[in-house]
């Protein structure tokens, strides 16, 4: 019985507490106390990173001054997944394999693109939206407005920032693809429990 009320006072307070956690989170990673119109990688860096980039990469990304970096440990505040344009992956999946995964998928055209519209209409709609300043989305992150497309120049506008390349093949990449376009859409987890996924910091 103590231990069903301590359980549900622990569970009472945190609702409570979570939309002030959430306010003040949502002002610390907006806030940032120097160098505020500028970052350390500048827009011709990120076009020249972007013609590297392959879907499927993961950047860790790092931005100096932000509140917000007080209460994250280690050296990245932020990891980001690229998944390229459609025409991009068009072309990166082109291939037999994949093809023929997608086909196992259900989707018989064997066209990943079509796989992941059907299976995911809400992130087909969202990826639809008018591009941010003209530019395309090619990243799948999530940020305080929850899981959501993004452009490179938006997301790479950071001090520091290193791409990891998986090494899997096309199938593997797809298949991962495939389970970030079900996340889109979903709010960011202010609350840090990574015992779910009905919300979502970027490094899950």
């Amino acid at each position: 019985t103590a231990a069903n009320a301590a359980n549900v006072l622990r569970q009472l307070g945190g609702r409570t507490f979570l939309p002030v956690q959430t306010a003040v989170s949502e002002w610390m990673g907006d806030t940032k106390v120097q160098r505020q119109d500028h970052s350390l990688i500048d827009p011709s860096q990120i076009d020249e990173l972007r013609t590297r980039m392959l879907p499927g990469d993961i950047m860790l990304q790092r931005r100096e001054w932000y509140l917000s970096n007080v209460g994250l440990p280690g050296f990245w505040s932020h990891a980001a997944l690229y998944v390229g344009t459609r025409e991009e992956r068009r072309v990166f999946f082109g291939g037999e394999e994949v093809r023929r995964w997608v086909i196992s998928r259900g989707e018989s055209s064997g066209e990943l693109e079509r796989l992941l519209e059907r299976a995911f209409p809400a992130a087909r709609a969202a990826a639809l939206l008018p591009p941010e300043g003209g530019h395309a989305e090619r990243v799948l992150e999530a940020i305080s407005e929850g899981v959501v497309f993004t452009t490179m120049e938006h997301s790479a506008a950071a001090d520091s920032l290193v791409v990891l390349r998986p090494r899997l093949g096309k199938v593997s990449l797809a298949s991962a693809l495939e389970r970030a376009w079900g996340y889109a859409g979903r709010p960011y987890d202010f609350d840090f429990d990574f015992q779910t996924d009905s919300a979502l910091v970027c490094t899950e």
